[in-house]
């Protein structure tokens, strides 16, 4: 069982046994705040990679990943919430192309994101306990690339590890079920981006330039309101 696997049964079991409890608020009382704990999956695209220069041109891809966070949310009008949401996004690398070498090796690195968030979420209200809503959020990402290979060549080892922050943006399309009063689960689809980056490149005078992150992720969270 993956890591991943493993996060989400163990939140559905605390889940389920702490909503065993029953309501600890009425539904006449407005729950303005919450919290929200998610974790997901996320498919990355391929990243273009160049030196400063503008030669040595490459191109990485990655497997796909895993993305956790935890969010707070204020509900600001009847359709309109607000949210600060801290996340965690990790893919391992699955191949480094260098397009000028005309070569593709096997690596062993990967890309890493420490992001944090203002979303803004439009809900679309109806008299179901469902909740479907659209929303965008603004922030900034950490992002880490790593690469770790050798050249089928020279036999060289390359390991290397740097990071830099970026601007971020994602848009989402969600769904919330209000089993009780106080306890929710939601359902978000996301595409989540960043701007690009610049990684240093040890003992080397030009630095690499890498294009900004595109990933599409869908995650699963469980909320508490008060």
């Amino acid at each position: 069982m993956t890591k991943l696997t493993e996060s989400v049964a163990f939140a559905l079991t605390a889940f389920l046994c702490i909503i065993s409890l029953g309501p600890l608020q009425s539904q006449a009382e407005a729950a303005d705040n919450y919290f929200v704990l998610r974790g997901g999956f996320a498919a990355p695209q391929d990243m273009d990679i160049s030196a400063s220069g503008g030669d040595e041109s490459k191109v990485m891809s990655f497997d796909n990943g895993y993305t956790v966070g935890i969010a707070y949310g204020r509900r600001i009008l009847p359709w309109l919430r607000g949210e600060i949401e801290v996340g965690w996004t990790e893919m391992d690398a699955d191949t480094f192309k260098m397009e000028h070498r005309g070569i593709e090796v096997d690596d062993k690195g990967r890309d890493e994101h420490l992001y944090g968030m203002l979303n803004g979420l439009v809900d679309w209200q109806n008299d179901s306990a469902f909740t479907p809503y659209l929303g965008l959020g603004l922030g900034v990402a950490k992002a880490t690339l790593e690469n770790d290979f050798v050249f089928p060549d020279t036999g060289r080892q390359v390991s290397r590890d740097s990071s830099d922050t970026a601007f971020a943006y994602q848009l989402m399309l969600g769904l919330v079920w209000d089993v009780n009063a106080n306890w929710g689960l939601e359902l978000r689809g996301r595409y989540f981006a960043s701007n690009d980056r610049t990684h240093d490149r040890p003992n080397r005078t030009t630095d690499l330039e890498a294009d900004g992150s595109q990933l599409w992720m869908l995650d699963l969270g469980v909320s508490y309101k008060f």
